[in-house]
């Protein structure tokens, strides 16, 4: 599955976001502006279960935005 997520808050919240997601690989794009990140997180997920809760994990950090 590929989690998206949008980074507003700087490089602090994609460590905290790799804190989350450890051995997942992550794909980042950051915008021409250098404002935002677009973060891509391919990850191997049994049920829709699983994808809430990380989305629901990663809502608790500031300075980010799920897709």
């Amino acid at each position: 599955y590929n989690l998206k997520f949008i980074i507003t808050g700087g490089r602090d919240i994609i460590k905290d976001l790799r804190a989350i997601l450890p051995d997942d690989e992550f794909l980042e794009q950051p915008s021409k502006t250098g404002k935002y990140v677009s973060i891509t997180v391919k990850k191997e997920m049994q049920n829709a279960d699983e994808v809430i809760a990380v989305y629901k994990q990663a809502a608790t950090l500031k300075g980010i935005m799920i897709l």
